[in-house]
C-alpha cells in the first residue's frame, strides 16, 4: 500500500509526457516516420487529377422574349444548358471523344456567380491537357449554340412576317383586279340606256366598290405594318448584341487539385510526431517496469546504492573487470566504473557498521535471471580488491555458473559443489588474475542446489573463507527463480539486489521484498542496471573527472 500511494497520480502532467519522450525516444521517432512513409507512399502511387475552367460572360438574347424584345438570361437556365447533352455532343464532335454524353458531363461542373452574368465550366481529370482542351470547348460550344439560337430567332420572325407580307400582297392584287372587273362593268351600265334596273345595277357596283376600296385600305395599311416589322427585324438580326461571348480560356493545369505533396508529408510528419508522443505516453503508462530510483526504493523499502548505465561486457579483454580500466573515452564506462565504486563504498560502509573480526560476506542476486548480478559481483570483487582489500568471489550459483566465464576460467570438475557433497575436501581457490581477488569454482552441477545450500557444510565453507579475506561476495541464482538466494541470504551479512530498469517490474520487487521480510533477510540495498544514459547539456556534473589529467589544476 506504501508503494501505491506513492506513485499513484490524479492525471498526466507534463513532465510525465516529456519521461515518456526521453523513455522511448525511438517511438517517438519511429511513428513520424512511418506516417511519413505512408504518406510518401500515398502520394507517390495516387493517380493525379488536374482541374481546368473558362468562363463565358452572358448577353440578353431574343429567345424566349415576347415580340422580340431581348430578355436578361436567367443564370440557372443556362447552366443546365451549358451541360446539357446537346453541348456534349457538341464537345465530343469537336475534340473526336470516344465516350457517350453522360460519362462526359459526370465529371463537369458549372457553376455561375448570382447577378453577374458569368458562367464558369470547370473540368476534372487525369490529363491536363485533354481537362483544358474539354473545358475550353463546353464554353465555346455553348457560346456558339446560343449565338445560333439568336440568329435562328431572328431569321423564324423574318420568315414568319415575310410570309404575311406575302399573303397580303396576294390579297391587294386579288382585291385590284376585282375593282377593275367592277370599274369595267360599270363602265358597261353607264353605257346603256338609262332605266329603273340599270339604276340599281350601278348602285350595287358602287357598294361593291366601296366595300373593295375599303378592303384594300385595310390590307395597304397592313403591308405597311409588316414591311415595317420586316425591316426591324432584319435590322434586329443586323445589328444584334452578343448573347454569349467566352471571356477566359484555360491552359494545361500544371499543379494536381487535393493536398499537394509537400502539405501531405508536413501533416503526416506532425500528425506522426503527436501520436508517437501519445504512443510513448501510452506505452510509458502500461509500463509497470520499475525505471526510476525512487520507484525501486520504495518498492524494496531500502536504498539505491548505484545506477549502472548500458556498456559492452566486451570493453576489454577482462570481460568482467570493467573499473579496471584506466582511461577510456566512452562516458557509459566511466558512469559504470562509478556506480560500482559506489556499490563497494556502501558495501564497506556496511561492514564497519558491522564490527566483525572475520570477513564480511554480502550475497548478490536479482529478481530474474539475466539481469547483471553475476558482472555486479565480478566488478564489485575488483572495486573492493582495488582498495587493498583480500576479496574472495564464491560461485554459488550451481545451476547456471557464470563467473568462471566472466573471467575467463574453465568449469572446474571440482569446486564448492565438491565441497558441499562430500567429494572433496579440499576448497579449490582460483586466482582471477587481479591482485587481491580470488575465485571459489562453481564445480559440478549437482541435482538438488538447494538442499547443498541449506546444509551446514556451505556456512562452514563460509565461515573457513571468513577467516581468509575480508570479504565475500557471493554470487546467487535470482530470487523469483529458485529458492538458492534465500538459503544463502541466511548465512550472509546482507544481500545486494541487482535490478535491471529495463525488465524488471515493480510487482516483482514487491515480492523479492516480502520473500526477505518473511525471511527476516538483511537487504543492504540495490543497484540498477542498464540504465539508459543521455547526452545532458549545460549540466554541473558533465565534467569528467576520469579525465582531470588533461585539465588545468583548480
Amino acid at each position: 500500500m506504501m508503494y501505491e500511494q506513492a506513485s499513484g497520480a490524479n492525471s498526466a502532467r507534463l513532465e510525465d509526457y516529456i519521461r515518456a519522450i526521453k523513455t522511448r525516444p525511438f517511438v517517438v521517432i519511429l511513428v513520424p516516420l512511418l506516417l511519413i512513409s505512408l504518406g510518401f507512399l500515398y502520394g507517390s502511387g495516387r493517380e493525379h487529377t488536374y482541374r481546368a475552367g473558362s468562363a463565358v460572360a452572358l448577353g440578353p438574347t431574343p429567345v424566349g422574349s415576347i415580340n422580340a424584345n431581348l430578355a436578361a438570361p436567367v443564370e440557372e437556365r443556362e447552366a443546365s444548358l451549358l451541360a446539357s447533352n446537346q453541348t456534349a455532343n457538341a464537345v465530343i464532335d469537336e475534340l473526336g471523344l470516344d465516350m457517350t454524353p453522360g460519362a462526359l458531363l459526370r465529371d463537369l461542373n458549372v457553376e455561375f456567380i448570382p447577378s453577374s452574368g458569368v458562367l464558369e465550366a470547370r473540368y476534372t481529370g487525369s490529363d491536363p491537357d485533354l481537362v483544358a482542351a474539354i473545358a475550353n470547348a463546353f464554353t465555346q460550344a455553348y457560346t456558339e449554340q446560343r449565338e445560333q439560337n439568336a440568329v435562328d430567332f431572328y431569321k423564324v420572325e423574318i420568315d414568319i412576317v415575310e410570309a404575311q407580307l406575302k399573303g397580303v400582297e396576294e390579297e391587294l392584287e386579288t382585291i385590284d383586279e376585282a375593282m377593275r372587273l367592277l370599274g369595267e362593268d360599270r363602265a358597261k351600265a353607264l353605257g346603256q340606256e338609262p332605266s329603273p334596273s340599270r339604276e340599281e345595277e350601278i348602285g350595287l357596283i358602287d357598294l361593291d366598290l366601296s366595300a373593295l376600296r375599303t378592303n384594300r385600305t385595310t390590307a395597304a395599311n397592313g403591308q405597311i405594318t409588316l414591311a415595317r416589322e420586316l425591316a426591324a427585324d432584319t435590322r434586329a438580326l443586323e445589328t444584334r448584341q452578343t448573347t454569349a461571348k467566352v471571356i477566359r480560356t484555360t491552359d494545361s493545369p500544371t499543379n494536381p487539385i487535393g493536398i499537394p505533396a509537400s502539405y501531405l508529408l508536413v501533416a503526416a510528419g506532425v500528425l506522426g510526431l503527436a501520436a508517437g508522443v501519445a504512443v510513448a505516453f501510452f506505452l510509458e503508462h502500461l509500463d509497470r517496469t520499475a525505471r526510476s530510483a525512487d520507484q525501486i526504493s520504495t518498492a524494496l523499502n531500502t536504498a539505491v546504492l548505484g545506477e549502472v548505465p548500458t556498456f559492452s561486457r566486451r570493453t576489454n579483454s577482462g570481460l568482467a573487470a570493467i573499473v579496471m580500466l584506466s582511461e577510456s573515452p566512452k562516458q557509459q564506462v566511466f558512469a559504470a566504473q562509478e556506480a560500482y565504486r559506489r556499490l563497494r563504498s556502501a558495501v564497506q560502509f556496511a561492514a564497519a557498521e558491522f564490527r566483525s573480526e572475520t570477513g564480511f560476506a554480502v550475497s548478490v542476486s536479482s529478481a530474474f535471471p539475466s539481469e547483471g548480478k553475476s558482472v555486479t559481483s565480478a566488478n564489485l570483487g575488483v572495486a573492493l580488491a582495488q582498495s587493498g582489500k583480500v576479496v574472495v568471489l564464491v560461485s554459488a550459483d550451481l545451476r547456471r555458473p557464470t563467473l568462471e566465464t566472466l573471467f575467463g576460467a574453465d568449469l572446474q570438475e571440482q569446486g564448492l559443489s565438491s565441497i558441499l557433497t562430500g567429494t572433496d575436501s579440499n576448497l579449490p581457490v582460483l586466482e582471477s588474475g587481479v591482485e587481491n581477488l580470488f575465485l571459489i569454482p562453481a564445480g559440478p552441477m549437482p541435482t538438488n542446489p538447494s538442499e547443498l545450500l541449506g546444509t551446514g557444510s556451505f556456512e562452514a565453507v563460509l565461515d573457513d573463507v571468513r577467516t581468509r579475506a575480508d570479504f565475500i561476495i557471493v554470487d546467487t541464482p535470482p530470487i523469483l527463480s529458485t529458492s538458492d538466494a534465500l538459503v544463502v541470504g541466511g548465512y550472509v551479512d546482507g544481500t545486494v539486489l541487482v535490478v535491471d530498469s529495463r525488465r524488471t517490474e515493480v510487482a516483482d520487487l514487491l515480492q523479492v521484498h516480502s520473500e526477505f521480510s518473511r525471511a527476516g533477510l538483511v537487504l543492504l540495498g540495490a543497484i540498477v542496471n542498464r540504465v539508459r544514459r543521455r547526452r545532458q547539456f549545460f549540466r554541473k556534473n558533465r565534467y569528467a573527472y576520469a579525465h582531470a589529467s588533461n585539465a588545468d589544476n583548480t
